[in-house]
């Protein structure tokens, strides 16, 4: 999104606010990678270039979010650490500080359709993994990054791993699909039809549950193979789309080491099924971890390549307005290197 010859950054302090504790791997504790500075490195980097104007969010309401996500499940993000746990093993019934899933649901025949209103239930229906913990900084800073998101598609119009009603890999609200939802709800200027491209590591798999049965939304997503990444369960090429949504749902599963050749060659044939689609609007989910220096992915990309990456993608699909959000991306010492050389890329 480009203003005056410079681009938009949207962006608000306030989503720095939540800090995960550590994470749990493999039953041990091990240091959190998403943490806040990896926000601050980025646009820091960002504004010393002075290719960018940083705008700050505005307010929305709840409704962008509710049209994507369940209420139910957006209620217990913003209330789990304020309620007290009614389990005789916690005597007190204090509420969790930092609430990790225990136990999760499982589907057995036979077993009760009722839902345990227990909160330590809802933390196994609500959080999918346990790299996703939650305290009570969690909600307004979800919140105010769907704010930055909306801000983004107003602007057009005038996280990725989160499903509809389940938190994972670090995204509690899912700020590319409300962006996409908002722009086809929008209230002056609605679109018919929104692409996302998701250049994540990671396979966006709360993206494609969210619109796997519509074909106002073509998802298409480039990540490593879910044989040996996260999110283990979701983005194999055989997933398409159901009823109206099927063909509109594409996945391009890639190798460990995947070098720039390879990454081009199926990119530019993303962006080939993207202007079939004839989208309105462009949403890019946008990952730096797919670097290779990332702490936790073993792509081939190298700091120049962003540059190119960005360049295929303007090319390819000239003119198609675009709003980027932020996925993920780890080397916090590089993260501004990289967003400039992929800006650079999209201009030129």
């Amino acid at each position: 999104m480009e203003t005056a010859g410079k681009f938009v950054v949207i962006y608000s302090s306030e989503q720095e606010r939540f800090v995960t504790p550590h994470g749990l791997y493999l039953g041990e504790k091990v240091p959190a990678v998403e943490t806040p500075e990896r926000t601050k490195s980025l646009v820091q980097r960002l504004v010393e270039s002075g290719q960018v104007e940083v705008v700050e969010p505005r307010a929305y309401p709840i409704e962008p979010i509710l049209a994507v996500h369940d209420a139910d499940y957006v209620n217990f993000i913003r209330t789990v650490n304020s309620t007290p746990i009614d389990d005789p093993e916690i005597p007190e019934g204090k509420p969790a500080p930092v609430a990790y899933p225990f136990t999760f649901p499982y589907a057995r025949p036979g077993l009760s359709k009722h839902r345990s209103r227990s909160i330590i239930a809802q933390m196994g229906r609500y959080v999918f993994d346990l790299s996703t913990p939650i305290n009570s900084d969690t909600y307004p800073a979800a919140y105010k990054s769907v704010e930055v998101a909306l801000t983004g598609a107003d602007m057009l119009a005038n996280s990725h791993h989160a499903q509809r009603d389940l938190a994972g890999g670090f995204c509690f609200f899912n700020n590319a699909a409300i962006a996409a939802q908002y722009l086809l709800d929008h209230p002056t200027a609605p679109a018919q039809k929104v692409a996302i491209l998701d250049l994540d590591f990671h396979h966006g798999n709360g993206t494609q549950d969210i619109f796997y049965e519509t074909d106002s939304v073509l998802f298409v997503s480039l990540h490593h193979t879910p044989h040996g990444a996260y999110p283990y369960f979701s983005g194999f090429e055989d997933e398409i789309g159901v009823g109206k949504g099927e063909g509109f749902n594409i996945n391009y599963p890639l190798e460990a080491g995947t070098d720039e050749d390879t990454y081009t060659a199926v990119l530019n044939t993303a962006c080939d099924e993207i202007a079939k689609y004839g989208a309105d609007y462009l949403v890019v989910s946008l990952g730096f971890d797919t670097f290779c220096e990332d702490l936790i992915s073993n792509f081939k990309l190298t700091e120049p390549y962003y540059e190119t990456m960005a360049a295929i993608v303007s090319a390819r699909l000239p003119g198609l307005p675009a709003l980027i959000v932020g996925e993920g991306g780890y080397k916090v010492d590089k993260l501004g290197v990289l967003a400039l050389n992929f800006l650079k890329g999209w201009k030129s």
